[in-house]
């Protein structure tokens, strides 16, 4: 999971790098912007969809995701809800305002590489005359809020800026990061909710850490409210506190839940399913007919042996094996057919084999869309293509994009193999 192994990493960075950091913090931040220029650049390029998937996935993942962000925006958002006088708070407070300013660096990764995604989409779908989906409209503003909300507060992290505003001024406007961080986790909700309920056991999971990490928060830092408010009444506002965040951690989970759906078969390339066929013609029907309606005659009180219940005669009536019917026509050319469509972020393109009204593979490939979601939507979408013989199927909750995508490359393939 990318969110535990960034958790490790800014752990180590505050470790072993603190004093470095609070000394001379400019070189913390150059390397945050480079490496926001660098993951914005490459993943926009057809060398990200050709790289092993240890590097695609998490070592320029781990940036182009939002992991390595999120990390350290919750270690900035919980050094605030810690025990005054720990040794995590002694840790982690003088520097607070410098991993501030690294994770807004670090976070417009997420938001470039993200945000390119979702203005081809807007563009493509508005051309298209394609509706957005509301798991769409809402993502977009949650994002524009938290930046919004993200540049000025680390604008006046920066120690030269702080010291010239009003403390007051400064506080009011700093209280903005609750927001902030309660974007953040509705943001993920957003995003991982329903591929959750499809199924997806890793989304599960990680819904449950976030919730875990920022309802946490919130009951923490209400507690440390309530103790300066009124110190005599510690254990009954934590304990309050602690139910509380437990049974807003389980809603989330019961919400979220998704039965698991059995594993299909290959992601890119999967093999034919050939549905069963039963043709019966009339005369055999018939025929089958007839052959019940006298052995329903035959009188109980006469003994029969097997060879006499199933005789075999070296010679047979017409009626007892008519003729196998035709040949049905097929309505599908044989052959290889391909079709394209735009997904979520770039062109997808299905390729499909046809043998005798039977689609014997299915290859699908892409130059733009995110394998994070176009890859449970080819596991959920083809299977029901090759079932039914038709385009006209389900779309993937949570890839709807990417579902359609496949789907519309689908029906301009077996378009082309009709007869």
């Amino acid at each position: 999971m990318l969110f535990v192994i960034a958790i490790v990493l800014v752990l180590c960075l505050i470790l072993f790098g603190d004093k470095l950091l609070k000394k001379n913090p400019v070189p913390f931040y150059i390397a945050g912007i480079i490496l926001t220029i660098a993951v914005s650049v490459i993943s926009q390029t057809e060398y990200m969809h050709t790289m092993p998937e240890f590097i695609s996935g998490y070592i320029i993942g781990i940036f182009s995701k939002g992991s390595f962000a999120t990390a350290l925006w919750c270690v900035v958002m919980l050094a605030g809800a810690l025990p005054d006088g720990s040794a995590a708070i002694k840790k982690i407070m003088p520097i607070r305002g410098e991993l501030s300013i690294l994770a807004s660096a670090v976070t417009m990764s997420h938001v470039i590489t993200y945000g390119i995604q979702y203005i081809k989409t807007l563009s493509n779908n508005i051309s298209l005359g394609r509706s957005f989906t509301s798991e769409f409209i809402m993502t977009c503003i949650v994002v524009i809020l938290l930046v919004l909300i993200m540049l000025p507060l680390a604008v006046m992290s920066f120690k030269k800026i702080r010291r010239k505003m009003n403390p007051k001024t400064w506080k009011k406007i700093q209280r903005t990061a609750y927001l902030f961080y309660a974007l953040i986790y509705l943001h993920i909700m957003i995003l991982y909710v329903p591929q959750a309920r499809r199924g997806m056991t890793d989304k599960y999971i990680s819904i449950l850490v976030y919730s875990l990490v920022f309802i946490g928060y919130a009951a923490m830092r209400i507690r440390k409210y309530l103790l300066k408010k009124n110190p005599d009444k510690s254990l009954i506002s934590g304990a309050a506190c602690g139910i509380s965040a437990a049974v807003l951690i389980a809603a989330s989970g019961i919400f979220s839940f998704g039965r698991a759906h059995e594993t299909m078969t290959n992601i890119l390339t999967t093999e034919g399913i050939k549905p069963e066929v039963t043709t019966v013609s009339e005369n055999t029907s018939a025929v089958f007919s007839e052959l019940t309606t006298e052995s329903e005659e035959i009188s109980d009180d006469t003994e029969t042996t097997p060879a006499e219940e199933n005789p075999v005669t070296e010679e047979s009536t017409p009626e007892q094996n008519p003729e196998v019917s035709e040949e049905p026509e097929y309505i599908y050319n044989n052959g290889t057919y391909t079709g394209t469509a735009y997904g979520f972020a770039g062109d997808i393109t299905v390729t499909i084999t046809i043998e005798n009204d039977v689609i014997t593979d299915v290859k699908v490939l892409t130059d733009g869309d995110d394998p994070e979601y176009y890859e449970p939507a080819i596991d959920y979408i083809l299977p029901q293509i090759k079932k039914s013989m038709s385009p006209d199927v389900d779309a993937y909750s949570g890839a709807t994009y990417s579902s359609h995508g496949i789907i519309d490359a689908a029906r301009q393939a077996l378009s082309q193999a009709l007869k």
